[in-house]
């Protein structure tokens, strides 16, 4: 009994671990792990409204699907970036993730979406985000263009960007 509980307890240590370094492949959700301290982001509010969409330059952080939907008045696609800060590779991606979209930022809204927030929750849902971090392009009536899934490096990142924008458009 005791050897069967330490093998359920293994397997489940295991699956863990394996699960945000096959994110990619095998579309399964990262692990949660213990946070570490989560790094501040400058909030930019309206003046005399309580939205909490904030810019880090041309990267949108929304806090609920209401504030979501207000991105689609740019007319521009959007490339949805669904994570958690409890993923190694969505902190990996986060640094190319703002990169990119200095680079494209003229042409295609960058949002983060982050998956734990028990508000964005449903969006994620809505374009069945099954692992992260999950990069969506979706086009201005809001219909998924393309996805890609899990960690890659910069040049691949921009060239999955520059390749849905063309189908998004």
């Amino acid at each position: 009994m005791i050897t069967h509980v330490r093998s359920v307890l293994l397997l489940g240590l295991v699956l863990s671990c394996v699960s945000c370094s096959n994110a990619r492949k095998k579309d399964v959700v990262c692990a949660p792990e213990k946070k570490g301290v989560e790094q501040k982001e400058k909030v930019q509010k309206k003046q005399g409204e309580k939205k909490q969409i904030t810019a880090t330059s041309t990267v949108y952080h929304v806090a609920s699907e209401a504030e979501f939907n207000e991105l689609f008045s740019q007319k521009k696609p959007v490339l949805i970036k669904f994570f958690s800060n409890s993923c190694p590779p969505c902190r990996y991606m986060k640094s190319i993730f703002t990169e990119t979209a200095k680079t494209f930022g003229d042409r295609v809204v960058f949002v983060e979406v982050d998956t734990q927030m028990r508000d964005l929750q449903p969006l994620a849902q809505r374009y069945s985000v099954r692992g992260i971090p999950c990069f969506v392009m979706v086009n201005t009536q809001k219909k998924e263009v393309d996805r890609v899934v899990g960690r890659m490096e910069s040049l691949e990142f921009s060239s999955f960007v520059e390749k849905a924008l063309n189908k998004a458009n």
